[in-house]
Formats: structure tokens, C-alpha cells, sequence
């Protein structure tokens, strides 16, 4: 089967605009660059090219970083790109303001140079499945993301996965279980990016933000993740609501919210069938 190089594909920014992946850059040092950000890449190069048996057994900090990695890249273009060209005073996706607001990701990317301790776990949701493959490279890639819930996913070959990058971990506890299920079939890229949706709209459902504290002595850091709850007794979640989850299934399946959603409480779903048996879904290879 051909192999395609995700590298060369484009991802969609807000309000539509493309940017091919490999021009998606952010200001550094020529060090960091040459050196480090540079094996990182190859480094998820690499495993990818071994499929989903080896990139399934990759170091689970290594992808946060390069996830991570990733979603920074994204805050900055959209920092650098007008809403629209011809009229610059509409400004851009993100103000400077906005991007301070995730500065707590630069903390988690200082892990790439600076010995980094996570405490009392690790700050991330990940997930990765297996996926379909087909003739058209085109066919062979996918990319979601949503700034404010810090999540992403993305679809190369048959590796397919979704991060929560600042959920201390809560939705893998929630979901986790769940999910495993649907690693046993190369899943079709709409059922995918159904899953992708689910994992976001659970991030969503998140009502505290997040804490963390970030100590630095002998060149190394300790990040520490507050507790979620804190001193309150409300759960830290939202109550799920179908509507809710349907919206933000539109979204990332990209089609109207008629066709996710039967009112009142139906989520359309083409992952299992009624009696929640794992559905056949069968398209061209």
C-alpha cells in the first residue's frame, strides 16, 4: 500500500483558512530547532513508519511533548495569521493576551531541555488506535484540535490519536475503559473522528481549570498538579448533556448538527448499534 508523508498535508485554522503541516513553525533558537525540536520530529517519524503494532509502544511523555509541541505551534500561527488578509484591523485568531493564558504549556515543552519531574502524575490524556488505511494518501490523514479545552487529535496512516494535554489525567479515568474496547478494529476515520469528539467533549465537561505549580533548583523542575477538586465537594465534571455532545460532534465531523443529533436526547453515533454491539461499517479500500 502507498505510504504517504503526513508532513505534506494541511491542516484548516480557524475560519478555514489551510496551512500545509510542514510549514507550521514557531520562533526558536537555531539549537532548539536543529537539535532538539528536530530529533523530536524524527523521533515520531520514525516510530510512525513502523505502524501501529510500534508506534503503540512509543514513550508516552515523548508524544505528549511532541503533541504539545504541536498545539503551541498552532496558538502561534493563529497569533501570526489575520482572520482576513485583506482587512489586517479585524486582527488574528489569537491575541497576545490569549496566549497567555496557556502558559503553563510553554512550562510542560520546557521538559525537552530541562530534567522534569510530573507530580503526583501525569498532566495528560492520551489515546491511540489503530486505523484505516487507504490507496488515496489524502484518505490517510486527519487533523482536530480545540484551543479551549486543550485537546487534539490527529490521524496518519493507521495510527490514530487524541490528547487532553491539561486534564491532569480526568478523562482517561472517566473514558478510559471505554475506549479500550474499540482497540481491537482498524477504525474507520469517521469513527475516528467520533471518538475524537467524545474525548473533547468530555474535556469540555471539565469545570475547574487546571493548577499546576512549577518549581525550578539545580537546573531541573518539578511540576506539580494541584488537585481538581480542591476543597469543593462538586464534581468536576458537568452533567452530560446529548445536545452538547452532538454540537461538538458536528464540529469535528464537520457536517450539520441535524445529522448528529434527534431531538431530545438522541446522539447519532456509528460506532455501535442499538444493543451497543460494535457496528460494521464497510467503504472502499
Amino acid at each position: 500500500m502507498h505510504k504517504y508523508n503526513p508532513w505534506n498535508d494541511n491542516i484548516i485554522l480557524l475560519h478555514g483558512r489551510k496551512k500545509p503541516y510542514r510549514r507550521v513553525q514557531i520562533p526558536c533558537c537555531a539549537t532548539c530547532n536543529n537539535k532538539t525540536l528536530s530529533q523530536l520530529e524524527k523521533t515520531i517519524r520514525t516510530t510512525l513508519g513502523g505502524g501501529y503494532s510500534k508506534f503503540y509502544r512509543i514513550n508516552r511523555r515523548v508524544l505528549f511533548q511532541w503533541l504539545m509541541k504541536t498545539f503551541y505551534e498552532l496558538l502561534h500561527l493563529e497569533k501570526r495569521t489575520f482572520l482576513d488578509p485583506a482587512a489586517p484591523r479585524l486582527g488574528t485568531g489569537i491575541t497576545s493576551a490569549m496566549l497567555e493564558r496557556y502558559q503553563t504549556c510553554y512550562s510542560f515543552l520546557q521538559s525537552l531541555y530541562i530534567p522534569t519531574q510530573f507530580m503526583p502524575s501525569n498532566p495528560w490524556s492520551i489515546f491511540i488506535f489503530r486505523t484505516r488505511t487507504y490507496r488515496e494518501r489524502e484518505r490517510n490523514f486527519d487533523f482536530r484540535n480545540n484551543t479551549l479545552c486543550l485537546t487534539i487529535a490527529i490521524r496518519m496512516d493507521d495510527v490514530g490519536i487524541i490528547g487532553c494535554l491539561q486534564d491532569n489525567g480526568a478523562v482517561k479515568q472517566l473514558v478510559g475503559k471505554g475506549m479500550d474496547r474499540f482497540k481491537r478494529h482498524p477504525l474507520h476515520p469517521q469513527r475516528f473522528l467520533e471518538l475524537a469528539g467524545h474525548v473533547f467533549y468530555h474535556a469540555s465537561r471539565l469545570n475547574r481549570v487546571p493548577k499546576f505549580v512549577t518549581v525550578r533548583a539545580n537546573n531541573r523542575q518539578h511540576i506539580l498538579a494541584l488537585p481538581l477538586a480542591g476543597f469543593s465537594r462538586k464534581p468536576v465534571l458537568d452533567p452530560w448533556v446529548p445536545e452538547h455532545c452532538a454540537r461538538t460532534l458536528s464540529a469535528v465531523w464537520r457536517v450539520p448538527l441535524e445529522q448528529c443529533f434527534t431531538p431530545p436526547d438522541r446522539v447519532g453515533t456509528l460506532l455501535t448499534d442499538s444493543r451497543g454491539r460494535f457496528r460494521r461499517l464497510e467503504d472502499s479500500p
